[in-house]
């Protein structure tokens, strides 16, 4: 066998290797849940999600491909929570397996396994792709897969927009480096690849990394020359194609009514200063969210290190600046206080933060290291492997004394999670801003028939409201504590009933004659979304797939006349 022939045959066998390490560190991660079901419905998000993939599940199997009203859950007042929340990459996976194996348990060890083998693989990929680094590579991808904020998000929270946006952070910022650093134009489809996932998986996580991608950007500004501009506005353009349905989702709920949003009024309520972040993150606390123990010692390898921050032509000074950045704006030295009421309140919770520091600052250190131990590298990866399962028993133990703190249902790999275990719940996010002073007559189906206020009786199937009420005279206004969102439908009998926006944001009717009434209340997609949702999937497989790329000549990856590794 020649030289090259044995080169080719040993990165096989190490890239096997590599792949079984990812399969038993993906069932490792599943193993608290496997134990201990109870971890699903005791994280602090869970009565939020497991309601939405009911409400998910149920417009899907009646038909609904584009879902409204979350019939059946959220208390039956007539939110609609998939069309705020993209659902596209975080609900609609766990629903779609659920539909297999018809148990929530297994639905989400599955959906938990299955997304912690991606993030360990893309990891491993984009990081080797940008240091040319296996070591690094191998490094960065375990910690980061098994960092304390992924973990919190999955187990503490149970937050799927952030634990999915985990995943996808890899591509979208080593290819922003590639394109800035390389000028390998080619990178604005796989930049606009991983916007678009995170635009249907969490739009604050959206917001925050366009902020961050402009303070990149402004870093290399004498870089950027009009190539590497074009492929930024291809990449842009491209998104927005793509990302169509979920932005006219929004935007026509939002003009149909004034909606609010999420709390803005109390950024500072859990800042810690930096001295309790390093603190907590050195105790690798599963109970405060931080960059954990390894994200520490990252954080002084970076520090030690700044004058040798260039890795395979590559510069990681701004990568390590972003990542101080972000810790910082985890702690109280920056005066977000004075952000309370601003649009920059959005965030709600500055600790979200971590989520960036904990990827650049582990991204970085791992290069540092590879490049320095490239003669011990299986002690490194043996230590990194070592250190991470650790840490993770630590955080496991704190998770699972959590679940058997909260007084929620007890539950087991047999059981199924009950409908009405959740389906009380109620939020208020993106209701109108109306109904605030309302709230509470809203979640307790109160209803204003005349000028009288008089509870009704509201039931629920998978895919309409039901409710029956008196009225005592003819053409009496009928205000239902249903919330008024564009799409809705009533009917009495066959007969559609018009409806207007009442006082308090909800479904307001006259109803022509007196007596008794059974109104259904159900949910048809606009043709602005429908339309919205046809140029996505039309713009999706367009500029997804390769042959559309090779015909113009574009094809995809493609890098310096080489056909990519990707």
């Amino acid at each position: 066998m020649s030289l090259t022939g044995i080169k080719a045959s040993k990165k096989i066998k190490v890239r096997i290797l590599i792949t079984i390490c990812f399969i038993l560190l993906s069932l490792i991660f599943i193993l608290p849940v496997w134990a201990y079901p109870k971890i699903l419905v005791s994280a602090d998000d869970s009565l939020f999600h497991i309601p939405r993939l009911i409400s998910l599940q149920n417009a899907l199997t009646h038909g609904h491909l584009l879902p409204g009203y979350d019939f059946n859950t959220f208390g039956n007042v007539g939110s609609a929570i998939n069309i705020f929340y993209p659902y596209v990459t975080t609900a609609l996976p766990l629903v779609l397996i659920h539909l297999v194996v018809h148990n929530w348990i297994p639905a989400f060890l599955i959906f938990l396994f299955l997304t912690t083998l991606a993030t360990l693989e893309i990891a491993y990929h984009w990081c080797k792709k940008l240091l040319q680094s296996d070591v690094g590579a191998f490094v960065f991808s375990v910690v980061y897969t098994y960092a304390m904020y992924r973990i919190a998000s999955a187990y503490m929270r149970l937050d799927l927009g952030e634990y999915m946006a985990a995943m996808i952070l890899p591509i979208i910022f080593v290819s922003l480096e590639l394109l800035l650093q390389k000028h390998d134009v080619q990178q604005w489809y796989w930049l606009m690849l991983g916007m678009s996932f995170l635009i249907y998986t969490h739009l604050l996580s959206v917001l925050l990394v366009i902020g961050l991608i402009l303070i990149r950007l402004l870093i290399s500004l004498p870089m950027i020359n009009k190539t590497v501009m074009m492929a930024l506005i291809k990449a842009a353009g491209a998104t927005l194609l793509i990302s169509t349905y979920q932005v006219i989702s929004l935007l026509e709920q939002y003009h149909y009514q004034p909606l609010r949003s999420v709390g803005t009024s109390a950024l500072e309520r859990i800042l810690k200063t930096p001295a309790q972040m390093l603190k907590f993150s050195v105790n690798n606390n599963v109970y405060v969210y931080t960059i954990g123990t390894v994200g520490v010692i990252a954080l002084v390898i970076i520090l030690s290190q700044l004058t040798k921050l260039q890795v395979n032509g590559i510069d990681l000074g701004p990568m390590a600046f972003l990542g101080i950045l972000t810790f910082y704006l985890t702690t109280d030295l920056f005066p977000w206080k004075q952000l309370n009421h601003t649009p920059f309140a959005i965030i709600q919770y500055p600790y979200r933060f971590n989520f960036f520091a904990t990827f650049f600052i582990l991204f970085v250190a791992a290069a540092i290291l590879a490049k320095g131990n490239q003669k011990s590298s299986t002690l490194l990866m043996i230590n990194a492997l070592t250190i991470t399962m650790l840490l993770f028993v630590r955080s496991a133990n704190g998770i699972i004394h959590k679940s058997w703190r909260q007084n929620v249902p007890f539950v087991s790999l047999e059981h199924k999670v009950e409908i009405n275990d959740f389906k009380n719940f109620t939020t208020t996010d993106y209701r109108p801003v109306t109904t605030e002073p309302y709230d509470n007559d809203i979640n307790h189906h109160i209803a204003v028939i005349g000028q009288q206020r008089k509870p009704v009786m509201v039931t629920s199937t998978a895919d309409h409201y039901a409710v029956n009420l008196t009225t005592t005279s003819k053409n009496q206004s009928v205000d239902l504590p249903i919330i008024n969102y564009r799409g809705n439908q009533v009917f009495a009998g066959q007969k559609k009933i018009p409806t207007t926006i009442s006082p308090r944001g909800t479904l307001q009717m006259t109803l022509k004659q007196a007596g008794n009434h059974r109104l259904l209340i159900g949910y048809q997609p606009t043709k602005k979304r429908i339309f919205a949702s046809v140029i996505s999937v039309i713009a999706s497989i367009t500029l997804i797939s390769n042959p559309y790329f090779t015909k113009y000549g574009l094809k995809v990856p493609r890098q310096h006349g080489k056909k990519s590794e990707i």
